[in-house]
């Protein structure tokens, strides 16, 4: 009895792998994103195609695309952590400006986890990234790209986000 088990299970494993399609294709035909205008699948993070976004003029616009604000932000120096927390608040609303949803994880994680504190800011730095995927641009903000701001770079480079430089 047990043996029949065991060869269903491996038969399922086989048939399975065998029909699987790509990673990719899997990740797309999973998609449940959808154009608010037309109904056309769109990828993640996007909430209209390219196609309607060009027939709403700007001022039109009652949506907005998520960006991922990335910007220096740990500091030992007390004073130079408050003027990174000013700058990253002026690229938020820089980004709102100009029509777009801005999330700057590094304002809102250190409200209940401790940059400081090695192990809390990983998971700080892991729940932004994790969040980034939903973003249909990523802001590289300033001149200086700190250790915490490459990581976000490099995971942004490897799931091609779109990548914008905003300079001060």
């Amino acid at each position: 009895m047990l043996r029949k088990a065991r060869w269903r299970y491996v038969q399922s494993i086989s048939v399975h792998k065998e029909y699987a399609p790509h990673q990719e294709e899997r990740r797309l035909l999973m998609n449940n994103n959808r154009c608010v205008i037309c109904g056309d699948i769109i990828p993640e993070g996007l909430q209209v195609c390219p196609l309607c976004t060009h027939d709403i003029p700007p001022e039109m616009r009652s949506y907005r695309q998520l960006v991922f604000i990335c910007s220096p932000f740990h500091s030992e120096n007390q004073s130079k952590q408050d003027e990174n927390i000013e700058n990253a608040k002026a690229y938020c609303r820089l980004a709102c400006e100009r029509g777009y949803l801005p999330f700057a994880p590094h304002l809102f994680f250190p409200q209940f986890l401790n940059d400081h504190i090695s192990a809390e800011r990983h998971i700080g730095i892991e729940m932004g990234k994790q969040l980034m995927l939903k973003c249909s641009e990523i802001w590289i903000c300033g001149e200086e790209i700190t250790s915490g701001m490459q990581e976000e770079i490099l995971f942004a480079s490897y799931n091609k986000i779109k990548q914008k430089h905003i300079k001060k």
